[in-house]
């Protein structure tokens, strides 16, 4: 039995060593994907993507197949084939001029890539795909094979209405997947951008006028050229959105999405915000008006204070219908309630990029000083409503300010629901 386990053991060690190592690289690397999306008053989307690839096969790789299951319109696909780069310079002191020693192979994967072409012609040469569809499978015939191992990469461009949907009053809600591929993706980057008489929600209204081109991309169907203009389209793609997002070490068959709103004013973007605003404003009212009844029955407790070693000042019950603890429960969760509204328009606007990196303690302070904040709402008017009347009125104002709270998130998700 021992020298069974032994041998299966050893045949395992076997494999492993022996085990092709493209499939290990693949976890490595995978693929690269970059989408710039332009989203326009009609519905559409107009997208331009690069997927850059490797071939991890032991053969030759003459097919790439992508996935998706949305409708891509007017779908054209060119192959990337990029020169090699310099990897040593020589300076000829009688010449006064420099040379290159050695060449290497691009990486189609490096972030220099966004800036490969400023300082150098248009060398770049690009090959129309025949593309094959069959279901959600896309398949691009490359027509120029990739060696094992070799890196390579397409540019895409298409349209669709799948990606957004039409809301009342000129309100659109945008739901971005990328393509998603048999194999692992390392990075999928995505940048929005809107038309100029749009407004995206959290953002600036911005369109990228280099990648809101039309979408075949305005190139001849030849065998190969070149092309300075798709080449700054090309490094731009996944850069400068007025929303960016990304996701790394994507599954197979994995895809990333993004989503948001943009309307044709800024009102309209705004107006489930402003409704379920109002509704909770409206709410507060009414409970402060309930309170106030409450409290006018209770004189003593609001405008009479007892003598201070009267024993009638500590309460004898938990009650949380008192008027001076719904009062005050009230003051306590509509901050708690404006003070988180507040932090997470903060963090849709991304408002961190515009502080200085020699400014970031300031981050640090702020933190400190928003938690000594909400302490004091849920634990300081509690104490204070305590120190006069026992710890019953401590428990009273604590859970009033908890259901009030929850009351009003409730109601804001309702109304923002209802509106939007």
């Amino acid at each position: 039995m021992k020298k069974l386990v032994s041998l299966v053991f050893l045949i395992a060690l076997l494999f492993v060593f022996t085990a092709p190592t493209s499939a290990q690289d693949e976890l490595f690397f995978g693929q690269a994907h970059s989408y710039s999306v332009t989203l326009r008053g009609n519905g559409e989307a107009v997208v331009m993507a690069r997927v850059a690839f490797t071939n991890f096969t032991d053969g030759d790789l003459s097919t790439l197949k992508l996935y998706s299951k949305d409708s891509l319109n007017q779908l054209a696909a060119y192959q990337q084939v990029l020169p090699n780069v310099c990897e040593q310079t020589v300076y000829n002191k009688d010449t006064g001029a420099s040379s290159c020693g050695m060449y290497a192979k691009p990486n189609y994967y490096s972030d220099y890539i966004s800036h490969y072409y400023e300082s150098r012609p248009a060398d770049a040469t690009y090959y129309k795909l025949k593309i094959t569809q069959v279901g959600d499978e896309y398949a691009f015939d490359l027509v120029k094979p990739l060696a094992a191992d070799a890196q390579g990469a397409i540019l895409l461009a298409y349209r669709s209405k799948d990606f957004v949907a039409k809301k009342a009053g000129g309100l659109f809600k945008f739901n971005f997947t990328t393509l998603a591929a048999p194999v692992q993706i390392s990075e999928a980057r995505v940048a929005v951008s809107v038309d100029s008489e749009l407004f995206l929600k959290g953002k600036k209204s911005a369109v990228n006028y280099t990648t809101a081109t039309d979408v075949s991309l305005g190139m001849p169907e030849t065998a190969g050229l070149t092309n300075k203009n798709l080449d700054k389209i090309a490094s731009s793609i996944g850069y400068g959105g007025a929303i960016s997002k990304s996701a790394k070490q994507l599954g197979p068959n994995e895809m990333f999405t993004v989503k948001g709103s943009y309307a044709t004013t800024k009102l309209r973007l705004y107006a489930g915000r402003a409704a379920a605003f109002v509704v909770v404003i409206i709410a507060i009212i009414a409970a402060l008006f309930f309170a106030w009844k409450k409290s006018r029955k209770q004189p003593d407790d609001v405008g009479v204070a007892p003598a201070k070693n009267d024993p009638a000042v500590k309460d004898a019950k938990i009650d949380l219908f008192k008027g001076l603890y719904l009062i005050w429960s009230l003051v306590s969760a509509l901050l708690i309630f404006l003070m988180s509204w507040s932090i997470q328009y903060l963090d849709e606007i991304n408002w961190l990029r515009d502080i200085p990196n020699d400014m970031e303690f300031i981050l640090g302070i702020g933190l400190v000083i928003i938690i000594l904040f909400f302490a004091f709402l849920l634990f300081g008017i509690p104490l204070i409503m305590a120190s006069k009347h026992g710890w019953r009125a401590f428990l009273a104002t604590f859970i009033d300010i908890l259901i009030l709270v929850v009351i009003f998130f409730l109601i804001l998700t309702a109304a923002a629901m209802l509106f939007a």
